[in-house]
This record gives C-alpha cells, structure tokens and sequence, in this order.
C-alpha cells in the first residue's frame, strides 16, 4: 500500500450508502427466495435485514465468468437507487 492511501484521513472506497457501520439495512429478498435467506422465525419467511456496511456492494463477476444470481437487494439511503 502505497504511503499516500495509508496516511489520507478518508476512507478511499465506494459508499453506497447502506447505513452506518454497526446498523442495519432492509433487504428485499429476490424471489423465488434463495435458501441462504429462508428464515422460518421470521413473519416473512425469511431474513429481512442485513448488517450495513457501507463501502460494500462493488461487487462484479470477473470477466470470462458465468453471470451470478441476485439473491436480495437493497436501497441507497442517499440516492434512493437499488443495490444488489
């Protein structure tokens, strides 16, 4: 790591905006439900909120790589915007 990044006061990643570190953030699972997600505890059947964080979500497949499935998705509490 370069002298630069490891001395700069901000933090040099994406925020999308999820909610602060420590809170949590509604998710929508993608139907039909993933079985990762189901939760039979909850009224929904599955889980409804997942820990934020915020400079998560750049997340891509490597080139050459079969497309991935989405399996909940969120909203940006700035922008409004979806995130998967």
């Amino acid at each position: 790591m370069s002298e630069t990044i490891r001395t700069r006061k901000r933090i040099l990643v994406p925020n999308y905006h999820s909610g602060s570190n420590g809170d949590y953030q509604k998710v929508t699972p993608v139907e039909p439900v993933h079985d990762l997600l189901l939760n039979p505890d909850s009224a929904a059947g599955a889980i409804e909120w997942f820990p934020a964080h915020p400079h998560e979500g750049g997340v891509g497949v490597p080139e050459g790589e079969e497309p991935r499935t989405v399996i909940a998705t969120g909203v940006s509490q700035v922008t409004c915007r979806p995130l998967t």
